[in-house]
């Protein structure tokens, strides 16, 4: 099996995207097809520390996640669009 161009190394985890193909074809979920190969899906996010979370609702809403909440989302541009 192939992915993006290239054959995986002995090493290397297949990508999520393949794995969710694969556990589709075979009716199965992909963290089983993760179970099966030994080893657990924990995404990496670059960056993550930079990254904001937004949200519809004030930054009160959430006061633990008040310092990663960034700016609210427009729904006024939402719904003109």
């Amino acid at each position: 099996m192939r992915f993006p161009g290239r054959p995986l190394l002995a090493n290397e985890i297949p990508p999520k995207a393949m794995l969710d193909y694969v556990a589709e074809q075979v009716g199965v979920s992909s963290a089983a097809l993760f179970a099966l190969i030994g080893k657990s899906f924990a995404p990496r996010l670059r960056n993550l520390k930079d990254r904001k979370l937004h949200a519809f609702e004030k930054v009160t809403a959430y006061p633990t996640l008040a310092n990663h909440i960034g700016a609210p989302i427009n729904t006024m541009l939402i719904i003109d669009h």
